[in-house]
């Protein structure tokens, strides 16, 4: 059936008509789910260019050296498909699933892959064998290529244990993106961003991440040896302590542990707390970003409106502190104590705080901000609170899109009007939580 009405060109691609291909997908339909007279889809070296297989059933079907460039593939189903040597060249594959696929030697570039699903993925070289019109196996020849996936946009894809080695990644953006034991080495990801990515034990071992954007990811566990980091961004970055060489030190953009920082803070915090109790009259409002403060105590501080973005606090002491419309955003606050601090309105997107506690914190909607009197949210969009501890907390209003809380104990917490879409919440306890019916479909 895979030949009926095809034609076969000079390129060795063969073209078919859309009723064909209609009745193959169906026939593939039926062979997967169990009825009779299905076939399995079988269109190696089709020319599909720019064809519509949005949200079609298509697992294991073959794909192989096929040209599917600006075809649209838009939440199909490809589990297990082989796309061995395929050009998918601005693909539209938001939200496909190609668990297990077969990529080897796929040109992706310029493909939207945001919010697929890529899991145990093989992205690795592949060599294709290309056989003369007569088919004759003695002529065959072999083009050996690089899986390419250069200008993609995989921004929350989920590529977790994929096998992504010697890929050519230039300028990918896979912001958000779920990069757990992903296989990156030797790949080429220069100026590729990876903001808020989790690349929890990502072999990054020789892999080019000159100019790349790390900033807010999660690298713990992950593998750096030989990697290039010269003028990356790792500002934010969750890296474990002996991670990275001295050499690679210096070449990173990386949060300072500034002595003179140091010896100033109490001054700055004093300032600061005079520009708060002024309405900004007096003092300076104190701007802390990308400084080293691990362990710091400062309980009980008035640190309202704040700016600490990129900051490292794992292990501080921030219980009882004021936090109102503060920035936070892409800190380090691994096991920080945070109990009952008040964090109205305060920004924490794309924040580590794994292992951290903050019980009983006021987190919800500052109201009648400036002369507009507007309304200003938290927001926790994209941090990472996996074994977090929020029990009793009050998230009312709360932006919490994509929030990672993963085995947090959210015992009676308050997610009245929070909106939850796509937050991770597997093996959270949620024992006399109150959350809007509404607000929990998206949630998984």
């Amino acid at each position: 059936m895979a030949d009926s009405g095809a034609e076969k060109p000079s390129d060795g691609l063969k073209r078919i008509a859309k009723g064909d291909l209609d009745e193959i997908v169906r026939l593939h339909h039926l062979l997967v789910s169990s009825q009779p007279g299905g076939r399995r889809a079988l269109l190696a070296f089709y020319d599909l260019t720019s064809v519509d297989l949005s949200g079609r059933d298509l697992p294991e079907a073959d794909f192989t050296g096929a040209r599917l460039a600006r075809a649209r593939l838009r939440a199909a189903n490809l589990r297990f498909a082989i796309l061995f040597g395929a050009d998918l060249r601005t693909c539209n594959l938001q939200g496909a699933d190609l668990t297990r696929a077969d990529l080897r030697g796929a040109c992706l570039r310029g493909a939207d892959l945001c919010d697929a699903v890529l899991v145990e993925a093989d992205i690795r070289e592949g060599t294709l064998a290309r056989y003369t019109s007569d088919g004759i196996t003695r002529n065959v020849t072999y083009d050996r290529q690089q899986s390419e996936l250069s200008c993609i946009v995989a921004q929350r894809a989920d590529l977790t244990g994929a096998r992504v080695d010697g890929a050519f990644l230039l300028k990918t953006d896979f912001t958000d993106a779920v990069l757990r034991q992903t296989n990156f080495r030797h790949a080429d990801m220069r100026g590729s961003i990876l903001r808020g990515a989790i690349m929890e034990g990502c072999n990054l071992e020789g892999v080019n991440l000159t100019h790349a954007d790390l900033q807010g990811a999660d690298l713990t566990g992950a593998g750096l040896e030989g990697a290039l980091l010269h003028d990356a961004d790792l500002r934010g970055t969750v890296i474990d302590r002996d991670a990275l060489s001295a050499s690679q030190r210096r070449a990173a953009l990386l949060p300072q542990a500034d002595a003179q920082a140091m010896v100033a803070l109490p001054g700055l915090l004093a300032a600061h707390e005079r520009w708060v109790e002024s309405s900004s009259r007096e003092g300076k409002r104190a701007d802390l970003s990308d400084l080293d403060l691990t362990a710091q105590d400062l309980s009980n501080t008035n640190l309202s409106a704040v700016v600490l973005r990129r900051a490292v606090l794992r292990g501080a002491k921030l219980r009882g502190g004021k936090f109102p419309m503060a920035d936070l955003s892409m800190c380090d606050l691994r096991h920080a104590d945070m109990k009952r601090a008040d964090l109205r309105g305060i920004n924490l997107e794309r924040a580590v705080m794994k292992g951290a506690d903050l019980s009983g914190c006021d987190v919800r909607t500052v109201e009648s901000v400036g002369s507009d009197n507007q309304k200003w949210s938290a927001n926790l969009s994209y941090a990472k609170l996996a074994g977090a501890r929020l029990s009793g907390a009050k998230l009312c209003g709360a932006k919490l899109v994509g929030t990672d809380f993963t085995d947090a104990d959210l015992r009676e917490v308050d997610f009245r009007g929070a909106n939850l879409s796509e937050a991770r919440i597997r093996g959270a306890n949620f024992q006399g939580a109150y959350i809007d019916p509404i607000k929990q479909t998206a949630a998984r």
